[in-house]
Parts: C-alpha cells; sequence; structure tokens
C-alpha cells in the first residue's frame, strides 16, 4: 500500500518553491539573451552563420522550462488541496460513525 510521506504544507511550499524557479529562470534566460545579442552584434561570416541555428534551437528548448515548472507547481498545489478535503472528509465520515455507533 503506497503511502504519503509529505505535509500539505511541504507540497505547497514545494509547489512555490517550483513557481520561483519558473520565474528565476525567465529571469536568466533574458540575462543570456541580451548578453548573446551583445556578442552577436560583434559577429559576422560563417561562424556567426552555422551557430545561429544552434542558438535558435538551444533558446526553443530552454523557452520551455519556465512553463513545465509552472505547470508542475499547480500541480502540486492542487495535489495537495485534494489529498487534504479527501482526508477532511474521511475525519468526518469516521466521527460521524463513531458518533452513530455510541463509542
Amino acid at each position: 500500500m503506497a503511502q504519503i510521506r509529505i505535509t500539505y504544507s511541504e507540497m505547497r511550499a514545494a509547489s512555490e518553491d517550483f513557481r520561483m524557479r519558473a520565474s528565476d529562470i525567465e529571469i536568466i534566460l533574458a540575462n543570456l539573451n541580451r548578453q548573446m545579442e551583445d556578442l552577436l552584434a560583434c559577429w559576422e561570416g560563417a561562424a556567426e552563420a552555422a551557430f545561429m541555428p544552434e542558438l535558435h534551437n538551444c533558446q526553443n528548448k530552454l523557452k520551455d522550462t519556465p512553463p513545465m515548472l509552472r505547470e508542475i507547481s499547480e500541480a502540486l498545489r492542487r495535489t495537495a488541496q485534494e489529498i487534504e478535503e479527501a482526508e477532511n472528509k474521511a475525519k468526518i465520515i469516521a466521527q460521524s460513525t463513531i458518533v452513530s455507533d455510541g463509542r
């Protein structure tokens, strides 16, 4: 049987951490893009032409990272909420069963 060994607050904290890291990565990527623009402004010729497709390929892959981290963040938040709600319902049912049995 599977066991959940994380608290709701820990799961929510992890969710927030993923969300913040997504923002951090966006800032880092923007800074790197500015640096690349400065570099490319001084670069011409065959080497620059060969480098550009690789740069665009990498940029396209990296731009997917922040949204993916936000999706993970949202999934963690929703999961924490759903598990907490399910446990609260189970507690209510257990308490009403105990009361109705007279125990």
